[in-house]
Order: structure tokens, then C-alpha cells, then sequence
């Protein structure tokens, strides 16, 4: 997610999980406080926490882990 993407999100915005943890899993934007986000798999399951929580509905995870998933514009 480049940071003009950060800067537009919303709570209830989709993105797609990057990195180790999660890889590809669609999710949630459910809080944003400051440069952190916390996220909810859309599919219910449980998330892995890269710092030793694991399965947890919720999960806290920066701007730089996530890419935004576009919502169609109709017109």
C-alpha cells in the first residue's frame, strides 16, 4: 500500500494481506489509530500474529503490510 492509500483508508475497507503471515488472505479494516491497523479475516478464520498470538479474530498489523483491494465505481 503506497501511503496516499493509507492516508484514504476507511474501517470497512477490504485489502489483501503481504508478507510471511497471512500471504494473499482478504481482510477487514476494522480500527485506525495512528500508523497502525487492525484487521479481521473476511472469511472468518483465524489470523496468525507474527508476534507469538496466535488465532486471534483480530490482528494489528502496519499500512506497509497491506494493499488495498479497488472497489468498482459504476457510473
Amino acid at each position: 500500500m503506497k501511503r496516499e492509500e493509507f492516508d484514504n483508508l476507511k474501517v470497512g475497507d477490504l485489502c489483501v494481506v503481504k508478507g510471511k503471515y497471512d500471504n494473499g488472505r482478504i481482510v477487514m479494516v476494522r480500527y485506525i489509530e495512528d500508523e497502525m491497523i487492525v484487521i479481521k479475516a473476511v472469511d472468518g478464520e483465524c489470523l496468525h500474529d507474527p508476534v507469538g498470538i496466535k488465532n486471534k479474530k483480530l490482528r494489528m498489523t502496519g499500512w506497509h503490510w497491506l494493499d488495498v483491494i479497488p472497489t468498482k465505481v459504476e457510473s
